[in-house]
């Protein structure tokens, strides 16, 4: 908002600058070009974010317009012996979901998690978000049990 005040400021005042100038009241010609150079510079600023902005728009509504969700199965949950931290092993969920489309099964893993999550998948299902045909490219909805994301049994 500031950005655009000052754009509109510096041309109001090349405005009133240029109209002296014509009424052959004495401003000399730097003085307008000197106002001008701020509006000119902050118009070309904003209208770069401006544009920069709808891109960004453009591209988050395209990729949720790309987005599958998808009803996994629960194949188990896994010690992830891989990682320890001060003797401690994530537990991981395990997943399987058959391309209806090409009959090809895909396996996912979840993230790390340092409780054990069995009790809070019950239901033996899980929702995958897939971006778009690329199935390698996925997110495992696991935010509903406590714990997940956390950096560290600790």
């Amino acid at each position: 908002m500031s950005l655009l005040l000052l754009v509109v400021c510096s041309s109001f005042g090349f405005a009133a600058f240029a109209c002296l100038y014509l009424v052959n009241i004495q401003v000399p010609v730097f003085v307008v070009v000197l106002v001008a150079i701020p509006g000119v510079v902050c118009l070309v600023v904003w209208i770069r974010m401006v544009a920069s902005e709808r891109a960004r728009n453009k591209a988050w509504v395209d990729l949720i317009d790309h987005i599958r969700i998808v009803e996994a199965e629960i194949t188990g949950v896994v010690l992830d012996d891989s990682i320890t931290v001060d003797g401690i092993v994530p537990y991981c969920v395990h997943a399987r979901w058959l391309d209806p489309m090409t009959m090809k099964t895909h396996e996912f893993e979840s993230g790390h998690f340092w409780l054990d999550p069995t009790a809070y998948l019950k239901s033996g299902k899980v929702s995958v978000c897939l971006l778009g045909s690329r199935v390698q490219h996925y997110h495992m909805e696991l935010a509903f049990i406590p714990g997940y994301g956390d950096l560290g049994p600790h």
